[in-house]
C-alpha cells in the first residue's frame, strides 16, 4: 500500500456525529429553549411595564404642571379637546389607512394640551399595546394606550363627582389619574370611568403586562398593580380585540382596589 493510500483511508474512516446522537442533541436544545422561552416572555412584559410606568409618571407629572400654569385648573377630556383631543385630520392621500391613522393620531396627541410639558407621542403609547399592529382600522386599532379618570374637568357621568381644581382631589396620592384602557371603540375616547352609583364596572382596563396594568396619581407618582379576577382579564382581552363584554364576579377585589381611588372627592383612604 502507498503512502498516498494510507492517507485516503485514514481520512475515509474519520467519523462524525451518528443520527441518535444528532437527535439527542436537538431535543436537549428543544427542552432548553422551553425552559428559557417562558422566562424570557415574562422578562419581555416585566421591561415593558417598565417604561409604560415610566410613560405614566411623566402623564401624572404634566398633567399637574398644566394645572399649575391654569389657574389650578385641571385639563379637560374628550371630546372637544381632552389631554388629547383625537386624531388630526390631515387629509392624506396615497397612503394606507394604518399609516394614515398611525400619522393623525400622533398629531393630535402634538396638538394636546400636555404636549407642551410630555413632549413625545411616545409617551403616550404602552410599548406592550400592540393593537395598532394586530387589529385593522376601525376594527379596534389603537396606539394610544392611556385614558384620564372620569370626573376630572369633564366626562363625569354614571354618577362620578365632577371636579375642576386640583385642589378638590382628596388624597391625591391615593387618587388615580390616568389609567391604561383597552376601548373597543378604537383610540380612546372621552374617559375611563366606572358607576359609583350602582358600584359597577363600565370601561375595561388593558392588562399588558402579565396580569398588571399601570396607573398615574395626582401627586406625581405611577404604580403597577397586578388584577387578582378573570373577569377582568376577560374583558381586557376582548376590549383588546375590539370587542367589549364586562361582568362583575362577585366580591370583586379588582373593583373594591379601584372604586374608592376613583372618587376624587370622595372616599379618602
Amino acid at each position: 500500500m502507498t503512502p498516498q493510500t494510507t492517507r485516503n483511508t485514514q481520512t475515509d474512516t474519520r467519523s462524525g456525529f451518528t443520527l441518535i446522537e444528532l437527535l439527542v442533541v436537538i431535543a436537549i436544545i428543544a427542552i432548553l429553549a422551553g425552559m428559557l422561552l417562558p422566562a424570557l416572555a415574562k422578562s419581555k412584559q416585566l421591561a415593558t411595564g417598565a417604561r409604560c410606568q415610566g410613560n405614566q409618571k411623566q402623564l401624572a407629572i404634566a398633567f399637574i404642571m398644566y394645572a399649575d400654569d391654569n389657574d389650578n385648573t385641571m385639563v379637560g377630556n374628550m371630546p372637544g379637546g381632552g389631554f388629547w383631543p383625537g386624531p388630526k385630520n390631515l387629509n392624506l392621500r396615497g397612503v394606507d389607512p394604518k399609516t394614515r391613522n398611525m400619522r393623525e393620531i400622533r398629531a393630535g396627541i402634538m396638538d394636546g394640551p400636555l404636549y407642551q410639558y410630555a413632549a413625545n407621542p411616545e409617551v403616550y403609547h404602552c410599548p406592550g399595546d400592540l393593537r395598532f399592529k394586530s387589529l385593522p382600522v376601525g376594527g379596534g386599532f389603537a396606539y394610544d394606550s392611556y385614558s384620564k379618570a372620569g370626573g376630572l374637568n369633564g366626562g363625569g357621568g354614571f354618577g362620578a363627582d365632577p371636579i375642576t381644581k386640583m385642589s378638590a382631589i382628596l388624597n391625591p396620592s391615593h387618587k388615580y389619574v390616568f389609567v391604561e384602557e383597552a376601548d373597543p371603540r378604537g383610540y380612546n375616547l372621552g374617559t375611563w370611568v366606572l358607576n359609583p352609583t350602582s358600584h359597577t364596572w363600565v370601561d375595561p382596563l388593558a392588562v399588558w403586562h402579565n396580569w398588571q396594568s399601570t396607573l398615574s396619581f395626582a401627586d406625581g407618582h405611577a404604580e403597577t398593580h397586578k388584577w387578582l379576577e378573570a373577569t377582568t382579564i376577560e374583558a381586557s382581552k376582548l376590549g383588546s380585540q375590539g370587542r367589549f363584554f364586562w361582568a362583575k364576579s362577585r366580591g370583586d377585589r379588582d373593583f373594591a382596589y379601584m372604586e374608592p381611588r376613583f372618587m376624587h372627592r370622595g372616599s379618602t383612604h
